[in-house]
């Protein structure tokens, strides 16, 4: 299990070695919980005449991760799977030492 905190900054390269740049934020859906898109510059106020074009240009579907260790790697590749041990979850930060009754 990652943390949300863990994905800031990190370096995305795609299958093919090419660097596409950092983290910079994360998009989360608030029912599942889950991360659906990582940004690659901050997301500022945006008209609805440009956000479709800033995602579009500006975003990671996080269902492109197939691998997230010291760096992102990212594939296209519709037959590409994440192996289960480098794709984990991502849980927001919790309390780093939970409270545990005796």
């Amino acid at each position: 299990m990652k943390k949300i905190s863990e994905l800031e900054g990190k370096k995305i390269y795609d299958d093919q070695a090419k660097f596409i740049g950092e983290i910079s934020d994360v998009i989360i859906n608030l029912e599942s919980g889950s991360v659906e898109k990582v940004t690659l510059s901050p997301i500022n106020d945006l008209s609805s005449a440009t956000s479709k074009e800033w995602f579009a240009q500006n975003t990671i579907g996080y269902d492109k991760v197939v691998s997230f260790k010291d760096i992102v790697v990212v594939s296209n590749r519709k037959h590409a799977q994440p192996a289960a041990e480098e794709k984990t979850a991502v849980q927001p930060s919790g309390p780093k030492y939970p409270f545990k009754r005796w």
